[in-house]
Parts: structure tokens; sequence; C-alpha cells
């Protein structure tokens, strides 16, 4: 007896997926889903936005700001030339901390140099300290002056100069803004040398209490001017002694303290009993010896 021949064809046989499926597949689709997700932003990178203002006169005095924020030997560096036609304050550098810490003490240095001139190379005029215990994450700015009186001054043990007077140099957390725009503005009130220099209308709106200067308004522009010799008050001419230079002559100014001037070129200032020189004042106010007995024909422009 012959056995039937099995169909080549087969009815599927339906599956039952596993527990083990069941449990893994709502880790596989949590991943695509993560991977279809958008990324999350990376925190903002701390920054520290300085504002300079100064009294000081550029390009005369002043020719470019160095920013320096330090931390165990490591720095961020800035530097920001000044327009020697007037630059625009106040002076901003934005500072990146890179690898410093945030979280640890940090130290700002801003350095004012003098302008290059030919080969001469660029000299501190002034320097600013600034120590934070810390910084805030994200940006933060600080208000930084560089004033004409801390010029020159040395201020020891890592101390900063500020009014005139070396103090220390930590800034609490709470003067920090959040942007240059946030800052007070202009924290020198708009000084020049420690004088006002805008805004006045007459002499008198630029008066600094000192008897001894003569303080002037020229469009709206304050100036200031002392005298290099010993300040005597006077009402008259009479009561300004004379200067020991003969080719300068005293006088009493309007402003009521004792000036000089330059004597008329010609006029004689001879020292000495020696009839062949004749002395006189020239062009830049020198005395100046001519020798008439061995050059007789040469003009000596002096008077008579």
């Amino acid at each position: 007896m012959a056995w039937p021949r099995r169909s080549a064809y087969t009815e599927p046989v339906a599956r039952t997926p596993s527990r083990l499926a069941l449990v893994g597949l709502p880790v596989a689709l949590a991943g695509l889903l993560a991977c279809d997700a958008p990324a999350a932003d990376p925190p903002a990178a701390t920054k520290l936005a300085v504002a300079v203002w100064t009294d000081l006169e550029i390009p005369a005095q002043l020719g470019l700001v160095e920013f320096l924020l330090e931390q165990d030997g490591e720095q961020v560096r800035a530097v920001r030339p000044l327009d020697p036609r007037g630059h625009p304050q106040p002076i901003v550098a934005e500072l990146e901390l890179g690898y410093l810490d945030r979280t640890r003490s940090l130290e700002l240095r801003v350095v004012g140099r003098t302008p290059e001139i030919g080969s001469e190379p660029s000299l501190v005029a002034v320097e600013r300290r600034l120590r934070f215990a810390r910084l805030p994450p994200g940006t933060s700015a600080a208000a930084v002056t560089l004033e004409a009186r801390c010029a020159g001054l040395d201020c020891r043990d890592g101390w900063t100069c500020v009014d005139g007077a070396c103090e220390r140099p930590d800034v609490p957390e709470s003067v920090l803004a959040g942007s240059v725009e946030e800052l007070p503005p202009d924290p020198l009130g708009r000084l020049v040398a420690g004088r006002p220099v805008d805004a006045c209308v007459v002499d008198a709106d630029c008066e600094d209490g000192d008897p001894c200067t003569i303080d002037r308004c020229s469009t709206n522009f304050c100036s200031s001017e002392s005298p290099a010799w010993d300040c005597v008050l006077c009402t008259e001419d009479a009561d300004c002694p004379a200067p020991d230079d003969p080719c300068f002559a005293a006088f009493c100014h309007d402003y009521g303290v004792c000036w000089r001037r330059a004597v008329r070129p010609g006029t004689r200032c001879d020292d000495d009993d020696d009839p062949c020189t004749v002395q006189c004042c020239r062009e830049l106010s020198v005395c100046m010896t001519f020798d008439v007995c061995a050059e007789p024909d040469v003009p000596t422009g002096c008077d008579p």
C-alpha cells in the first residue's frame, strides 16, 4: 500500500512572540524616539564684557587698552587700539572664559598704554585690577575706569588705584550687570584729567577752586593751565616779581595770578661788561650773544 505524497504547500503557522521580545520592544522604541528628538542646547558659554571709561586724553596719553583675565597662570587676552581721531566711550571688550573656571577666583587687569610713536614702544600709562570670587553663568558685564589721577601710581600687594588712592581689588558679584547696556552710564561724569570737558558755556563753568590755575571754556570744552613757577596772587603788575630769565616778563593776569610772557625779540639781555659782545633775546626767547668785534658787519637784530 502506498502512502499519500505530502503536499509541497503547507499552511503558515502563527508564532507567538516570546516574553523576552515583548520586554525589549519598549526599549528599542525609546531608542528610536531618542534619535529622532532634537538635541538639547549646550550650556551657554561664560563671558565677561568689560566697559572702560577714561579721563585720559586720546591719543595724546592713551593709544590702546589691553584686557587680561587671569587664573592660575592661564589667561584670556584682548586688545583694543584706540582711534587717534577720537574714540567713543565706553571702550568694550568681551572675554570668553574658555578653560578658566568661573566658580573660582579670577583677576581682571585692564591696562591703558601710550600710543606707539615711530620705533618707541608703547608704555603702561595706567592700570586697574578687579578680582572676582566667581562669575555667574552666561554673560555678565563690569565697568572699569582708567583715571588720570592713577597714572603712574604703583599700588603694592596686588591692590589697585581708584579715585587716586590704592584699594583692595575685590569686586562683589552684586555690581555685575547682565550686559554693557545695563551698566550705569559714564561713571567718570565726562572728565578729562579730573576736570569737566563739556557742557561749559563760560569760563566760570570750568572753575576748579584753585586760585593758581587759569580755567577756560572754549567750544564747550574746559581747559586748565597752572604756572610752572611759584604761584603769586596779584591785583596789578607791580605785585609780580621779575623772573630770573631776562627774556620773560612778569605781569598780573586777568585771573588774579602772576603770569609770564616772552619779551619782544631784539630786547637786550646783556649780562656782562664786555664791549665786544651784544646780547639780546631772539625768537625762541633765548638770550643770545653776538661778537661785534670779530664780526662787525654781521647784523645782530638787537636793539641799539
